[in-house]
């Protein structure tokens, strides 16, 4: 199934409901190995996850394919957000009118995904198109669906100011993916400790002592659909602390990503006296290992050092693989900055409407910068 959709004179766009729809022609579109392959697109699309739906289009020039874009449909509310964020003086008499409403937020990317930009063209000049697609269907698309904003994710490089402007969007270059940088001399985990200053290094060994107290476990298909429940309560222990959740996974997504990544996404189960009281999913690529999402039992946490264990036993796959670096993600900066990692800055595109949308954008934004700690700026563990 499919729309058509004209913008401009010689720009046009088809929106596909499924990537099955079009999977042939989307990867031969597609350079080999690009993230937006179709078989990362499924995983989510069988995964079934609450609130969202993809949409995937193909853009013309005069008739000719010149790009494609992922579209996920976010259905945001009180359940993507702490309500502790609503404990403000000014916010009381709203609150529970707040709690009852819900939005509809377009993403240019994956909500789930580090480094995913949503949109490829065959000629970069071209890219700036996106900005006005991704407007067009928020505001004409054919579902009826009101969207409150839309947001291009992870853009590989910068638009230029004059697009940005005429097309109404806000650069957002205050998101951080925190990197470690895995020196290519290191053989193996002790290589790496020897590179730490002595009280970082005594603390790492600390937590890896830990490790005796733990076993943990390769889960492979079976072992994860049978511990799925599981996991999924495990995750859903991690998310429930974060202020936003923009998005939240469910049991079936970690066995998609398994059954269909394989080998290249594992699953590793942390025992304690036979029990499973935490997880973490790491995803293998070409050059890097990204440590994916995480779950774990808080008090156990805190007993064993689960969530640092965690951390460095993706750094001992990164070096044990001959990986460049570990992807750690955007939480829990001051913790991987600890082990050595670094800030990448990643810009973001955000088009909201005038009226309340923009002032709630503004209040989240305004919230996250006061609550934003950078004591993580002052670790420095390497010698």
């Amino acid at each position: 199934m499919k729309s058509f959709c004209i913008f401009s004179n010689s720009i046009e766009y088809k929106t596909y409901h499924s990537i099955s729809e079009i999977d042939s022609f989307w990867d031969n579109f597609l350079p080999e190995n690009h993230h937006l392959k179709s078989t990362n697109l499924k995983v989510l699309e069988n995964a079934q996850l609450p609130h969202i739906q993809y949409k995937y289009l193909v853009i013309e020039d005069n008739k000719i394919p010149i790009g494609i874009a992922y579209l996920q449909l976010l259905n945001f509310n009180s359940s993507h957000y702490n309500n502790e964020i609503l404990n403000k003086p000014k916010l009381e008499k709203i609150k529970d009118y707040i709690l009852k409403k819900h939005t509809n937020v377009l993403i240019c990317g994956n909500l789930f995904r580090c480094d995913f930009q949503g949109f490829y063209f065959k000629n970069a000049e071209n890219k700036h198109v996106i900005l006005d697609v991704v407007k067009h269907f928020a505001k004409k698309n054919e579902f009826k669906i009101k969207f409150t904003g839309a947001l291009i994710k992870d853009c590989e490089s910068d638009f230029d100011k004059k697009h940005i402007s005429e097309f109404c969007y806000k650069p957002f270059a205050d998101d951080i993916i925190m990197q470690l940088c895995v020196n290519n001399q290191w053989n193996s985990f002790e290589d790496y400790q020897n590179e730490l200053s002595r009280k970082y290094a005594q603390r790492s060994k600390k937590i890896r002592n830990h490790k005796n107290e733990i076993e943990s476990k390769d889960l492979d298909l079976l072992a994860v659909q049978e511990n799925a429940t599981l996991l999924e309560k495990l995750y859903l222990n991690v998310a429930s602390k974060q202020p936003i959740k923009m998005g939240v996974l469910n049991a079936k997504y970690f066995i998609e990503m398994k059954r269909i990544w394989a080998n290249n996404f594992k699953v590793i189960g942390y025992y304690i006296e036979k029990e499973l009281v935490a997880f973490s999913s790491f995803i293998t690529g070409t050059d890097k290992v990204e440590i994916h999402y995480i779950g774990f039992d808080y008090a156990q946490n805190e007993k064993h050092k689960l969530y640092f264990n965690i951390i460095f036993d993706g750094l001992e796959m990164a070096i044990l693989d001959k990986k460049q670096k570990l992807s750690l993600g955007r939480t829990a900066l001051e913790a991987k900055a600890s082990a050595g990692a670094k800030p990448i800055y990643v810009t973001n595109y955000i088009w909201t409407k005038l009226g309340l949308p923009t002032l709630v954008y503004n209040f989240f934004n305004k919230y996250f910068k006061n609550n934003a700690s950078n004591e993580w700026q002052t670790r420095h563990p390497f010698k």
